[in-house]
């Protein structure tokens, strides 16, 4: 798997720190693949609470064979543009 992700974090004027894509990204296209920030004693199922987690957004998915968060584009996206993640409906633009 390549390492170049689509993506950087700078500075955003007026707002702090964003994520900034670096080529046009393609509604579809996986932006982002990373390991969780803790995970539950093995009692728990971990898919099921990360997938009630990852309910509340419409763009990102737990990858259980890879044991991942997996953040994917839901429109295209333009070279320069900021991405933001959507806190309540799956359709935000």
């Amino acid at each position: 798997m390549s390492t170049d992700w689509p993506i950087v974090v700078q500075d955003v004027p007026g707002k702090g720190k964003g994520v900034i894509a670096t080529r046009p990204i393609t509604a579809g296209e996986l932006v982002l693949l990373e390991a969780p920030l803790f995970t539950l004693p093995s009692e728990y199922d971990n898919s099921a609470v990360l997938a009630k987690l990852v309910a509340l957004t419409g763009n990102n998915f737990w990858e259980d064979t890879l044991h991942k968060i997996s953040f994917r584009a839901l429109k295209d996206v333009a070279e320069g543009e900021e991405l933001c993640i959507c806190y309540t409906e799956p359709s935000c633009t």
